[in-house]
């Protein structure tokens, strides 16, 4: 689908800018002299449009236009499987409802199994996806539909008797479902609860099956007797029930396996008009199956990053895409992997007329050169080790050191120097700072010689000269700049951090000093942005505080613009435009 609402041709070097992730150069730093103090949902909004789809990628401001990245499903195969769903659902229903027309068994301890497992039956039908995520990776899915499979086996099983034949071909069905979803896991066995919870429910199920073969559970159906009242129980009654619960489970089984994963996302391009905020054109350039992504991840998380002549977007694996500012697409690359139950959200750099993309798949991290002009690959090299299950969302740096162009990735154990032109191995380093999951996230911060690795309980700062000549690189460590999902903004000396449950920092970044420690309210999925003598602090709801950029702690305004903020605030011109859940938003003149 292409959207024009307009084309003009734009000079993407045309006036101030913000050309990437938190300015690309400028590490979160505004050039303005002037921007917004105060604002709300209603006030100093100068416009406010709807993005279709999903993201959280950053607005990028080049000329007259702002550039954010999203994906959504394709209109067929969003239908296909909201008719799947749909029908899954009013099985399950219909099952349910019909519980009470069904005899009851002669004990009340087969009573309670079989409404036990008729209440897992119906749990995983109506809210599987939102309460268990079984999309959220290959192993979840795979061991999901077979835990839906083996229930519904178990509940069809109802009132067949001991000595069945078909009791002990469901039996030997539910122990052998078991069987192969244990041993054919795809992607390997995360340790997560849900996937814990998966295979606890598989393990009973299969001892179930035993039970089925062993005791006669569900068997010995009473004539009909329900809440006192004896009634006749056609055999097609227990005929239809059968069905209509294998054909639940059957329909879950595909849609979990099948459909779900081959359904279709559409990954594009939306330029917004600076001046009125209306949508000029929205550019599909790739498409794939639907991502798998983290609950608090999205699908379009890479921020653009702009060129002279062209905006390039990343996805992961979907690919790479650069469109025009007309908003053509001048080419894919969709050899460019990325791995991760989590998500990718490491965004790309430019660096001497190449895209640079750090990455990660089973078979190991990679950093990949691509023609900014042409879209093909000029070099891939390994990178920095990074954590075996989750990767990393690193941004890589590009900074000069000793006169040459270098790319820096901070790996789990190691930073690593490659050489921009050719990605070979210039250094590493085994900064040796213990770091968890959570924390593979916020990105290296660097100013001339002095680089800044930002953890979960403090901050390193490391000379770059020395990194290169393999001396000991660190000048300080301090317990300040603390971050894990937020990347800190480094401004007029000091280092401003959030951490992600809202303790803010400010640390000298000469000394390490720690000069303000202060706790903000919500959860900080933003980077904090530096404008005008003032850092700006966005939480997950949507408020923004604003602190004056001072070695004393002084809160300025409170501004909440009404809707969930994920992205990077982009302060261009006197103005901020500001990515929501679903709107893009500019506040200010």
């Amino acid at each position: 689908m292409i959207l024009l609402l307009g084309v003009a041709a734009l000079d993407l070097r045309a006036g101030e800018g913000w050309p990437g992730f938190r300015g690309q150069d400028r590490q979160g730093v505004g050039a303005s002299a002037e921007a917004p103090l105060r604002w709300s949902a209603n006030e100093h909004v100068r416009w406010k449009t709807p993005i279709p789809g999903r993201g959280h990628s950053s607005p990028v401001v080049s000329g007259d236009l702002v550039f954010v990245t999203t994906a959504y499903e394709s209109s067929r195969d969003r239908q296909l499987l909201g008719y799947a769903r749909g029908l899954r659902v009013t099985l399950c229903m219909l099952v349910l409802a019909s519980a009470v027309l069904l005899p009851r068994t002669k004990t009340s301890w087969q009573d309670a199994l079989a409404a036990a497992a008729l209440a897992a039956f119906v749990l995983l039908g109506v809210t599987d996806e939102q309460l268990f995520q079984f999309g959220r990776s290959a192993a979840r899915r795979w061991l999901g539909a077979a835990l839906t499979v083996q229930v519904g086996l178990i509940v069809s099983a109802y009132g067949l008797p001991s000595a069945s034949r078909l009791r002990h071909i469901v039996a030997l069905a539910v122990a052998a479902v078991g069987v192969g979803a244990l041993v054919g896991v795809p992607d390997g066995l995360h340790q997560t609860r849900a996937i814990a919870a998966a295979v606890l429910g598989i393990v009973a199920a299969a001892a179930a099956s035993a039970v089925l073969l062993a005791r006669g559970l569900f068997a010995g159906a009473a004539p009909g007797k329900v809440t006192g009242i004896r009634f006749g129980a056609p055999a097609w009654v227990l005929t239809a029930w059968r069905g209509a619960v294998l054909a639940g489970a059957a329909l879950g089984f595909v849609t979990a396996t099948v459909l779900a994963p081959r359904s279709g996302w559409a990954y594009a391009v939306a330029a917004v008009d600076r001046d009125s905020g209306a949508v000029r054109w929205i550019r599909e350039g790739l498409t794939a199956p639907r991502a798998t992504v983290h609950r608090a991840n999205s699908p379009a998380t890479p921020t653009a990053v702009i060129d002279d002549a062209r905006i390039v977007a990343y996805f992961g694996t979907p690919g790479l895409m650069a469109v025009s500012p007309s908003g053509r697409l001048l080419w894919t690359n969709r050899n460019v992997p990325f791995q991760s139950m989590y998500g990718v959200g490491a965004s790309p750099v430019l660096a001497a007329g190449a895209v640079l993309v750090s990455s990660f798949t089973r078979a190991g991290p990679y950093l990949a050169a691509v023609d900014a002009a042409t879209g093909r690959e000029r070099w891939r090299t390994a990178r920095a080790d990074v954590h075996p299950e989750f990767g990393d969302s690193r941004t890589p740096l590009l900074m000069t050191i000793q006169g040459r162009p270098t790319v820096i990735v901070w790996g789990i154990h190691e930073l690593a120097g490659h050489d921009a032109a050719t990605g070979r191995l210039l250094w590493h380093y085994a900064h040796g700072a213990n770091q968890r999951m959570g924390s593979m996230v916020t990105s290296i911060l660097g100013d001339g010689d002095r680089l800044f690795l930002p953890l979960e309980n403090g901050m390193i700062a490391l000379s770059a000269a020395r990194l290169a000549a393999g001396s000991d690189p660190v000048v300080w460590a301090s317990r300040g700049g603390s971050s894990a999902l937020t990347t800190p903004v480094l401004y007029e000396g000091r280092v401003y951090a959030v951490s992600a449950g809202g303790i803010a920092t400010c640390t000298a970044a000469t000394t390490g000093v720690v000069l303000w420690r202060a706790r903000l309210s919500g959860q900080y999925y933003s980077s904090p942005v530096a404008v005008a003598g003032r850092v700006y602090f966005t939480d997950e709801t949507g408020k923004t505080t604003v602190v004056a950029a001072a070695p004393a702690f002084e809160v300025l305004a409170e501004n909440d613009i009404g809707e969930a903020v994920v992205a990077t605030l982009a302060p261009v011109d006197g103005s901020f435009y500001i990515r929501g859940q679903h709107h893009l938003f500019r506040v200010g003149p």
